[in-house]
């Protein structure tokens, strides 16, 4: 999947829009928040495991900001805005986080297992089927994925 601002290729993004809000306390206010991804195979070790994306909870720190600029937003920001029923003048920051190929995450939640009778998941992986670990959420339990920081200035393949 592709992160909706700065257009990188993830498995789960999370973006926040601000508006600056003139003479508050607080000079932001947090208009929008949206969450995405795709399920995805985790590797720790040599051992896999199938994250599921259903009922997740990420908690990904922003690593891609873009700050009002005083310009008209561009069109990748102008179809952010109306996907989330924002007007299109305002002063605007638009804050992401994503989970890249690569990066170091912790998953927690419920561990299932279950036949991989076709051997799609792992195919030439071994002869015969065998079970493959699922990590999966649910409304009750969310199955939280947590990024850590990458190296400073790394945003990953664009």
């Amino acid at each position: 999947m592709i992160a909706p601002l700065s257009g990188r290729a993830c498995v789960a993004y999370r973006l926040f829009i601000d508006e600056a809000i003139a003479g508050q306390t607080l000079p932001w206010s947090r208009r929008a928040v949206s969450t995405g991804g795709v399920g995805f195979l985790l590797d720790g070790d040599g051992a896999l495991a199938l994250v599921e994306w259903s009922h997740v909870a990420l908690d990904v720190p922003v690593d891609h900001h873009i700050e009002p600029g005083g310009s008209r937003p561009s069109k990748a920001q102008q179809a952010l805005l109306v996907a989330h029923a924002l007007p299109l003048r305002g002063d605007y920051r638009y804050l992401e986080g994503a989970v890249l190929a690569g990066d170091t995450v912790a998953v927690t939640g419920t561990a299932l297992t279950a036949p991989d009778i076709d051997g799609e998941l792992f195919r030439g992986y071994r002869e015969h089927a065998s079970d493959v670990l699922r990590l999966v959420g649910s409304q009750a339990q969310p199955l939280w994925l947590r990024s850590q920081p990458r190296p400073e200035g790394r945003l990953g393949p664009r």
